[in-house]
């Protein structure tokens, strides 16, 4: 029964995470503001892009990789505790 319940735990936990980083990912979009160039393809059709991508991907993996940890560290606390039981 204990293994069961384990398992759900996690399962219901990490959902849990995944709601919470969509969300911080929904507020980060809110927040977040754009600078676009124009390009032109080799069909010459002009295309705007974000300017600046890779420092706007490397904030939000930073982020994810952070909310990550901190959901990590708590599961582990949870396990230790349900183990202690």
């Amino acid at each position: 029964m204990i293994p069961l319940y384990q398992e759900l735990n996690s399962r219901a936990q990490g959902e849990v995470s995944i709601r919470e980083a969509l969300r911080e990912l929904e507020l980060w979009g809110i927040g977040a503001s754009f600078v676009f160039t124009e390009y032109q393809d080799s069909a010459n059709k002009t295309l705007r892009l974000i300017k600046e991508w890779k420092d706007l991907l490397n904030e939000v993996m930073f982020d994810a990789v952070w909310s990550f940890v901190k959901t990590a560290s708590i599961l582990v606390e949870l396990e230790n505790s349900v183990n202690k039981n």
